[in-house]
């Protein structure tokens, strides 16, 4: 799990299924889906195949170069 401080994320989806927890919300999400995180909102992805791998194209917005971003990623005993 980890967060982006200064960024919103977005990603795309181009293969395979993941969970997305985002906030509150849980989604499942396979190809052709986008996912939206805005900044400061901790989420997590987890493969859901033990075997096809997810690919995912991830998009920061509102900064002006990507030492912007500030992602913290939340501890292991969190």
């Amino acid at each position: 799990a980890h967060k982006h401080v200064n960024a919103e994320a977005l990603a795309y989806v181009m293969s395979g299924q993941a969970r997305l927890v985002t906030g509150d919300e849980e989604y499942i999400v396979g190809p052709e889906t986008f996912a939206y995180s805005p900044p400061g909102e901790v989420h997590q992805w987890t493969n859901l195949s033990a075997t096809e791998p997810v690919m995912i194209v991830g998009i920061y917005g509102g900064i002006n170069k990507i030492e912007d971003v500030q992602t913290i990623f939340a501890e292991k005993d969190a």
